[in-house]
């Protein structure tokens, strides 16, 4: 296959280390079944994404340059993750249906939907997938919500795209490693304040989500002997953006122990973060990457869930009595669930060891996909 012309939209440039794990593996792969690829990613942050990927990338508000991308596109990517949600989907699909006008091919690559209650947006995600040459979704979740819309293509279930990164020079980015006292569990919070947590604020506020897991680190330091690790994915200097290291800052106040608490506060690709959960005992993670690069590590993990897309993945996993669901939160079941989890560890690295193969698998067939329509 020659010199083809890739466009890539996402979450891209916005220093979360989910979605530039997502992004990571979609270049890799492409770069490696055809080399001479032109790839150009559509960005927040361009001169971020260049010096990262080492590809083209434009400005995601500069219309000109998006222009001159659809008059110069084979392929157009959109995704990977849960980008067809509220505030987000219409802009999405939009993209999807102009390069889709201007003569490319377009896929949906490994999304998340969730159900939207604005029927315009509704109207235009339908008419831009139904349009769309090729569509696969991350859960079985997001394929229902997609055809509660209306529809019609096939909707290939696959899994998140973040499963397909490369982590054989991981190695190499482990310097964060030598700062951390053994043994230790790893903790990624969520931002409290991300509208992704409307449901959870409702049942349980700040205060008693704190307290809770002030009292499990506690146990964890005390009765354990354990050193705890704190992991945010989001680290954003603009106040004004989602940024996790808040609410990992809370925490530690409230905990005390400082010698055996270690905050990472550098915004971490996943080169570097999986390395960090390898070493770990156990990741107890809100976020759903933090759970995936901890299976990608062979590491045991709890999920504390915000979101049925958190759910589903633990119970794809065979995970699912190891998720905390945070609308029904208790804090009985959250001590007996992390005590179980550290306990039965070796058991559940080899539960993750062949579960991770699968996922790995689903992750490699979207890549396949979008390049077989650059063949057709």
């Amino acid at each position: 296959m020659g010199s083809k012309k890739i466009t890539i939209m996402g979450w891209y440039g916005s220093y979360n280390a989910g979605d530039e794990a997502i992004l990571s593996a979609i270049v890799t792969n492409i770069k490696r079944k055809i080399p001479l690829s032109n790839i150009t990613v559509i960005s927040n942050d361009p001169v971020f994404t260049r010096r990262v990927y080492n590809t083209k990338s434009i400005y995601i508000k500069d219309r000109l340059a998006i222009l001159r991308a659809l008059f110069n596109t084979d392929l157009f990517i959109l995704g990977g993750g849960g980008l067809l949600k509220p505030k987000s989907a219409l802009t999405y699909a939009k993209y999807l249906l102009l390069f889709k006008m201007f003569g490319s091919k377009t896929i949906a690559y490994a999304l998340g939907a969730v159900p939207l209650d604005n029927e315009f947006e509704k109207a235009i995600m339908r008419l831009a997938l139904n349009l769309s040459d090729g569509i696969t979704v991350r859960d079985h979740q997001s394929k229902r919500v997609l055809e509660s819309f209306g529809v019609k293509r096939n909707i290939q279930v696959t899994t998140d795209a973040a499963f397909g990164v490369n982590i054989e020079n991981e190695k190499e980015f482990n310097e964060e490693l030598k700062t951390i006292s053994r043994p230790y569990v790893a903790i990624c919070l969520k931002d409290w304040h991300h509208e992704d947590l409307d449901e959870v604020r409702h049942y349980v506020s700040f205060d008693q989500f704190i307290e809770s897991l002030t009292r499990l680190c506690t146990f964890l330091i005390k009765e354990k002997e354990l050193n705890l690790v704190f992991l945010p994915f989001q680290v954003n200097q603009n106040e004004k953006n989602e940024n996790d290291i808040p609410i990992h800052k809370v925490l530690m106040a409230k905990c005390g122990y400082e010698n055996s608490l270690h905050l990472i506060e550098k915004q971490l690709i996943h080169r570097e973060i999986i390395p960090i959960l390898r070493g770990a005992e156990l990741t107890i993670g809100m976020k759903l990457h933090s759970l995936i690069f901890s299976a990608i590590a062979n590491t045991p993990i709890v999920a504390l869930s915000y979101s049925p897309k958190v759910a589903d993945f633990m119970k794809n996993i065979g995970f699912g009595s190891y998720c905390v669901d945070l609308r029904h939160f208790n804090e009985r079941q959250l001590m007996e669930t992390v005590n179980r989890a550290y306990n039965k560890k070796a058991f559940l690295q080899q539960t993750l060891s062949s579960a991770v193969k699968l996922q790995r698998d689903k992750a490699l067939l979207n890549i396949k996909l979008a390049l077989l329509l650059l063949k057709q």
